[in-house]
Order: C-alpha cells, then sequence, then structure tokens
C-alpha cells in the first residue's frame, strides 16, 4: 500500500490562529460544541464505550465523513467532549500494516508544523511500539505507533488533557455492597 500526504494536508489537519487554538477540519478544539460538531459530522445514534469521567460524551465516526487529501484516510475518528459538552479531543486512527511508513510520514508532517516536540509522552503502555509528542500553547499532539490498533494521532486541548489528568489521579470508588445501607 502506497501512503500519500499531499503538502496541503496540514491546511486539512491543523490551522493556528493567534488565539494559539487548533482547528481540524473546522472544529476548534477547547471551543467546538457537541451541537456545532452535529452541524458538520453525522454522529451515531448512541456514544462510544468511554474510560474517561462519566459525564463526558465520546463518539466514534468514520474517517470518511473527513474531507482529506490523504492516502490511506483514517479508518475511524474518535471525538471526546466534556461535561460542558466542549469539544477537547480528536483522535484520527489508523488500522494498517504500513503503519510504519505512516508513522514516519505523519511524524515529518509534525515536525514540519508550528508546534513542538516534546521529549517524551509518558503513555507507557506495553503495546506501544513508538510515540512522538509535539504542543504548542493549547494543544498537545501525541503520535503513536501501536501493535495492537495501528497508528493514532491524537490532538487534546490542554484543558480537556488537565481534566484527564485529575480523573486518573483521583477515579470515582465503585460502590460495595451495603454502602448505601450504612
Amino acid at each position: 500500500m502506497k501512503i500519500t500526504i499531499k503538502p496541503l494536508i496540514l491546511l486539512y489537519f491543523i490551522t493556528l490562529n493567534v488565539f494559539a487554538e487548533s482547528t481540524l477540519f473546522g472544529l476548534i478544539l477547547g471551543k467546538s460544541t457537541l451541537e456545532d460538531v452535529k452541524q458538520t459530522l453525522a454522529l451515531p445514534d448512541s456514544e462510544s464505550p468511554r474510560s474517561g469521567p462519566p459525564n463526558w460524551i465520546y463518539y466514534t465516526v468514520e474517517g470518511s465523513q473527513f474531507q482529506m487529501d490523504i492516502s490511506p484516510k483514517p479508518m475511524k475518528i474518535h471525538l471526546h467532549f466534556d461535561n460542558n459538552q466542549i469539544l477537547g479531543r480528536l483522535t484520527l486512527w489508523w488500522k494498517i500494516k504500513e503503519s510504519d511508513q505512516l508513522f514516519n510520514v505523519l511524524d515529518e508532517m509534525m515536525n514540519n508544523s508550528n508546534y513542538s516536540k516534546k521529549s517524551t509522552c509518558n503513555l507507557k503502555r506495553e503495546w506501544i511500539v513508538r510515540e512522538t509528542c509535539y504542543q504548542d500553547e493549547a494543544t498537545q499532539v501525541n503520535l503513536v505507533d501501536t501493535s495492537l490498533f495501528g497508528t493514532n494521532l491524537d490532538f487534546i486541548n490542554l484543558k480537556h488533557l488537565e481534566g484527564i489528568n485529575k480523573f486518573r489521579a483521583n477515579p470515582p470508588k465503585k460502590d460495595t455492597p451495603g454502602d448505601h445501607d450504612q
């Protein structure tokens, strides 16, 4: 499979304005609401399974909904909304055998963007083959190659990331039998 990304793909992926907002496919991380996204994309009737705070909303859509000058197109795109229904995270996911070549192309694209490369991602999962992280004033971008899931390009608003980290540091306690009787 041949992987091609034309130079204009950067315009589809990322547009940085004077407020350091990351705009992806016309959606602004940290600003676009669930209603804004519903006007742009056909969201499924039900939410995707979640691994974050219980009042956050998660959707997975087909990558074919996004107009991109890239081949192969992402298989899925994950959208995460906080409790105020603000888009905080957008993940592009490719499940392909040629993820090594795709990772290199995306890494080069990110190196030529306005994002600064970070020294480490600290994602620490046994199935991560390699990772590269970038950041600007408002957004962290994780480029991750995995042995299980293919390649992910993950854009996270820093305020959204702060909420995720707080949730992970203090996960809700599970009810134990008899807790409600006391």
